[in-house]
């Protein structure tokens, strides 16, 4: 319906216009559009209109593909991805670099892992934060690199860098574009709840009350290596990340489930991984002869003349009901002795070697409330004035003891916040050094 058409783009806002006489109707819904440019063949990936007036329509799309010229080979081709801030970050990287050729001025974190080495920067002049990787990566393995880089700061900063993006596939001498993909992101999500102290201010505030080792930099990049490489090879973490980085937004009732949620998909995935054994209630031999007795006490039930005659009256209305139910029955009883949940939340922090206090495992016991009940208190604590209090710093034990967790299957070490610790009104935080096991 285009044909004939030129067409203006905004690739950084991912937006198009052009001129239509008739009214598009749904024509131009959830459809990819292709344009034919100087520069190269242009691709409007599941586009739609949003507004049509005077004969202009306007509209979206989830990415514009711009193919100039054939991609050489990998090792002739190096690939960029320039995240468009909108406001300036207060993000301070370790290492600052002067470039009159490519940038005026940035900040740089080298992550390397594996070989493999992904370049950071952040341009506080173009408010732009750019991975750039080196030749001999394709373009799916440098999104899985960015992919990674780009949740693991996010959870680390405390702001999701999900905004309008850019990646480019470039010569080696960064003049000739060969391929761009354009992305209209999400606004900017700044939490301000992060794991570790990752601005000078915090930094400095840490090693005042905690000690550090004197060499270790803010947002130190061999640390910050490490978690990157094992975030790489531990896709499964991505899953409590997600969920710690949603949980500020989250509604009230809702924050605790989203950090309980988080604990527990964190302790299934480090379970199943490092394959820690979880406590039963009983020990082997004596639930051996427990369950015994009650398979048998439910045989002899069945038995029964009188639950034969229930099992017939049920039976008229629904079918087989005995061996359907028999099942079910059995299959409870060889539940009965499955650790508890307070102890498969718990296991994995005795395996990293995680003290935990009165308190932690009194907030880890709370799960049940927050995911089945929704709350944390009875409906007569909710009417006292401060009775949020108590909710509020359950949630940020939870938060912190999930963090603690989580970065030591990172294989973490450094300063944390201790969220759990950290008094509402005073401004000044309690911290914790973290030791790898």
């Amino acid at each position: 319906m285009f044909s004939g058409a030129s067409f203006e783009l905004d690739p950084v806002n991912v937006k198009w216009k052009t001129t239509q006489k008739e009214h598009p109707g749904k024509n131009a819904t959830s459809k990819d559009i292709e344009l034919q440019s100087t520069i190269g063949r242009i691709t409007l990936r599941k586009s739609y209109w949003t507004s049509y007036a005077n004969e202009v329509l306007e509209g979206v799309c989830t990415q514009i593909h711009l193919d100039s010229k054939p991609t050489p080979a990998p090792n002739d081709v190096r690939f960029r991805c320039i995240i468009y801030m909108d406001a300036k970050s207060d993000l301070t990287l370790p290492h600052f670099i002067e470039d009159e050729t490519t940038w005026a001025a940035s900040h740089w974190l080298p992550l390397r892992a594996g070989g493999k080495q992904l370049d950071f920067y952040y341009l506080e002049k173009q408010k732009w934060l750019v991975f750039d990787a080196p030749p001999g990566i394709a373009i799916e393995e440098f999104r899985k690199l960015t992919g990674a880089a780009r949740m693991l700061l996010s959870y680390l900063l405390g702001v999701r860098f999900d905004e309008r993006s850019c990646e480019l596939a470039l010569s080696l001498d960064l003049k000739t574009v060969y391929e761009a993909w354009w992305y209209p992101g999400r606004k900017r999500v700044a939490s301000g709840y992060c794991p570790i102290p990752s601005s000078w201010g915090h930094w400095a505030s840490a090693k005042l009350q905690i000690s550090i080792p004197q060499s270790m930099r803010c947002l130190d990049d061999v640390v910050l290596s490490t978690l990157w490489g094992n975030l790489l090879t531990w896709p499964a973490l991505s899953v409590p990340i997600e969920y710690l980085l949603m949980f500020p937004s989250a509604p009230v009732e809702m924050r605790g489930a989203m950090l309980s949620v988080a604990l527990e998909s964190l302790t299934s995935s480090i379970t199943e991984k490092v394959k820690i054994p979880t406590p039963k209630p009983l020990g082997v031999s004596i639930w051996k002869n427990y369950r015994q007795i009650l398979i048998d006490y439910l045989e002899a039930a069945f038995k029964n003349s009188l639950v034969k005659r229930m099992i017939h009256s049920l039976e008229e209305h629904g079918g087989a009901w005995e061996v359907s139910t028999k099942k079910i029955l059995t299959n409870r009883i060889n539940d009965l002795n499955k650790p508890t949940n307070r102890a498969k939340l718990t296991a994995p922090f005795h395996h990293y070697g995680i003290p935990t206090t009165e308190q932690d495992e009194k907030a880890i016991g709370t799960r049940n409330d927050f995911l089945h009940r929704g709350r944390l208190l009875n409906e007569k604590a909710r009417m006292e004035n401060d009775s949020w209090r108590d909710v509020y710093y359950t949630e940020m034990r939870i938060y912190t003891l999930t963090n603690r967790l989580l970065l030591a299957a990172l294989e973490y070490e450094g300063p944390m916040i201790n969220w759990g610790e950290t008094q509402l009104g005073t401004g000044e935080f309690q911290y914790l050094y973290h030791s790898k096991k």
